[in-house]
């Protein structure tokens, strides 16, 4: 028994298999990798900070507490938190709907230190310095 090609509709012409067209077959992934490319994935907004937390003297404050808060007048803020690392390096980003955005606030807290609240009125704020103020050691209490 042998195959035979399937017979052509157009006369003159072979027959072949229906193929779909390259631009079809893709197209999910043309979309997805257009919104990749052009940022229209979630939150078409994101607020990001970048900075380094250190004392009066520069040196780092590794340990201290970040804290990034969009809106945080309204009922329902949006907050983001981490941990500066051994070099008082931090990290902050918090995906928005561009509604969402108004204002936004850096607050920062260590041991040993005054906190700290830094107000932001861009979604974009990169090497943020925040110094903070050593609190002071109480007197020690007089010896009877």
């Amino acid at each position: 028994m042998t195959a035979t090609a399937p017979e052509s509709t157009t006369p003159g012409r072979p027959a072949r298999p229906h193929r779909v067209p390259h631009w079809i077959a893709f197209f999910p992934l043309y979309c997805i990798g257009g919104c990749c490319l052009f940022g229209l994935n979630y939150g078409d907004a994101e607020i990001l900070v970048t900075g380094q937390v250190t004392d009066h003297a520069g040196q780092p404050i590794p340990g201290a507490r970040v804290k990034l808060i969009a809106n945080p007048k309204s009922r329902n803020p949006i907050t983001h938190q981490s941990v500066a690392d051994g070099e008082g390096k931090f990290f902050e980003s918090i995906g928005l709907a561009p509604s969402w955005w108004n204002v936004g606030e850096v607050q920062v807290e260590a041991a040993g230190f005054a906190p700290v609240t830094l107000p932001l009125k861009t979604t974009y704020v990169r090497d943020l310095q925040v110094q903070m103020t050593r609190l002071e050691q109480p007197p020690d209490p007089p010896m009877q």
